[in-house]
């Protein structure tokens, strides 16, 4: 009982293994050079040297056609930075899905090993606290699978949002 107990311990461990090399390389995709800030402060920088044409109730008047130029070359860069990021993230998503995969398979074969045929005739249960081991064990699958679902539901939203960003700006006039 205590070796199967060491060995599902082993099996937790190792699903949770890649967690913290995972959300490295998460920050590091949107860490790299390029990104939206620097694409927003560049534009930004850009724009605040335009030539002012008119001064209003808002403030100053830019010209609208340069204005426009800059606003689009905005929307353009950061819609292809948003898709680099998430062919760069869905590729980070492939890898820990697998890793995923290989603990519930790991799992399932230490549950047939241990866990044997169990009915109501009989009397070869696994006691409690590799029962309690088992079902912490499946609560972080399911736990993992729920938190890449929502990683990866996140990482298309914001490339979607860039899309529509892009999208509503180039159909401007």
């Amino acid at each position: 009982v205590v070796a199967g107990q060491n060995e599902l311990g082993n099996i937790m461990q190792r699903m949770r293994a890649g967690d913290a090399e995972f959300a490295k390389k998460d920050k590091a995709i949107l860490a790299a050079p390029g990104g939206h800030d620097q694409i927003y402060k560049e534009i930004g920088a850009r724009i605040q040297k335009l030539p002012v044409i008119g001064h209003g109730e808002a403030g100053d008047i830019v010209d609208p056609i340069k204005l426009q130029a800059l606003e689009r070359e905005q929307v353009t860069r950061s819609r292809t930075r948003a898709t680099w990021e998430l062919e760069q993230r869905a590729a980070l998503y492939a890898q820990r899905k697998a890793q995923y995969k290989e603990g519930a398979a790991t799992y399932t074969a230490w549950l047939k090993k241990n866990l044997g045929p169990v009915s109501s005739q009989t009397a070869q249960l696994l006691d409690d606290a590799t029962v309690e081991m088992a079902l912490r064990c499946e609560d972080q699958l399911i736990g993992l699978s729920e938190d890449l679902a929502k990683y990866t539901a996140e990482a298309t939203r914001y490339a979607a949002q860039h899309e529509w960003l892009y999208q509503k700006k180039m159909s401007e006039h």
